[in-house]
């Protein structure tokens, strides 16, 4: 899993334009929106195809137990959308948020689990609280 995370980030930052400077698209170590919005289309589906492997891998691997990692899949989903055969809603659910400029501080897991949240069909409201929610702890005094 360290060596699937090293070679995605080194793919991403190897598609970035040499105009970003690292400290703007990263967040607490991890890159954020701003970094989304210098991947292609193809290194968006692999990063979104990577993190929910390495999602499923985390919740078979911690838990063990049927019942156990079946809750660990409902966190992000359905086994549909954290395992999907097209990951492309959530890709475009992901760019979606990072549309909205206040969005892109958030890491982007965050942006995969409130796109991930709106395809399993929670309601925009509870993903927008979501989304404010890890905002603020990002940055305790913003706003959105």
């Amino acid at each position: 899993m360290k060596i699937l995370t090293a070679l995605l980030f080194i793919g991403m930052a190897a598609h970035a334009d040499d105009r970003v400077d690292a400290k703007d698209i990263t967040s607490l170590n991890s890159v954020n929106g701003r970094m989304w919005l210098e991947m292609d289309e193809p290194l968006r589906v692999i990063y979104v195809s990577a993190y929910l492997q390495g999602y499923i891998v985390a919740c078979v691997t911690s838990t063990g137990f049927t019942d156990r990692w079946k809750s660990c899949y409902d966190t992000l989903g359905t086994l549909e959308h954290a395992n999907p055969a097209d990951p492309q809603p959530i890709v475009d659910g992901v760019t979606k948020i990072y549309a909205v400029p206040a969005n892109r501080v958030l890491i982007i897991p965050c942006a995969i689990q409130a796109a991930s949240m709106k395809a399993n069909g929670a309601s925009q409201a509870s993903v927008d609280k979501y989304l404010e929610e890890q905002i603020k702890s990002f940055h305790p005094t913003s706003t959105k």
